[in-house]
């Protein structure tokens, strides 16, 4: 009677086996669980962090192309344009130039600013300068170039413009953001409204004085 009762406590084999397979069933249930949950966070603060870039870079973008004063140039990879005249000599000065362009290597959109040179050196900037790209190419090798990133992981960056420069009021920048749910097109818009028009002369060169001197704002 006691073998009887030993035997029926007893776990055979297959039971056992059996056991094994449920538990591992559930123990692989629950890390697919925590993997998709980890993977669903992760992605959704990437996707979050580059909304934020995404948010920072148009608003970084629309403010200096609002408040400029011309655009100087427009190209494949990037633009010119004159920020302000900060100490009123109604003349591009180079601290007064940003450019706002797509690295090729890198991938991102970025704004560069410039510093005069620590030795003595002349610099022309007007629009026919930028227009020729000599300006830019002077500015980029000459002027300490100081790089501020926007946005990473652009590709097909675009630039476009309303009117030929000085012309141009109006400003596309067309590109696309690589992310995990693919490949997303994005643009940022921006009207310049503060176009210096007045400084210009009828064939679209920069006049910075009349007869009297300094031309009035």
């Amino acid at each position: 009677m006691k073998n009887l009762l030993s035997k029926r406590k007893a776990l055979t084999l297959v039971e056992l086996l059996v056991a094994l397979m449920v538990t591992s069933i559930v123990l692989a249930a629950v890390a697919t669980l925590t993997f998709s949950v980890g993977s669903a966070n992760r992605y959704s603060e990437d996707a979050d962090r580059q909304q934020a870039q995404l948010r920072f870079a148009t608003n970084q973008i629309k403010d200096l192309l609002q408040h400029c004063r011309l655009i100087l140039n427009v190209g494949s990879t990037g633009l010119y344009c004159w920020r302000a005249d900060d100490d009123g000599d109604c003349q591009i000065d180079i601290e007064e130039v940003v450019r706002i362009e797509i690295n090729k290597t890198t991938g991102n959109l970025q704004m560069v600013t410039f510093s005069q040179p620590s030795w003595a050196m002349t610099i022309l900037l007007n629009i026919a300068t930028f227009k020729s790209g000599s300006a830019g190419y002077a500015l980029k090798t000459y002027c300490n170039p100081k790089y501020v990133v926007l946005i990473g992981n652009c590709t097909d960056a675009r630039f476009l413009k309303d009117e030929d420069v000085p012309y141009s009021k109006f400003v596309n920048i067309i590109f696309s953001l690589n992310s995990d749910r693919g490949i997303e097109k994005h643009q940022i818009n921006a009207a310049l409204r503060c176009w210096a028009g007045y400084q210009l002369y009828e064939d679209g060169s920069l006049n910075s004085y009349d007869d009297d001197g300094k031309i009035e704002q």
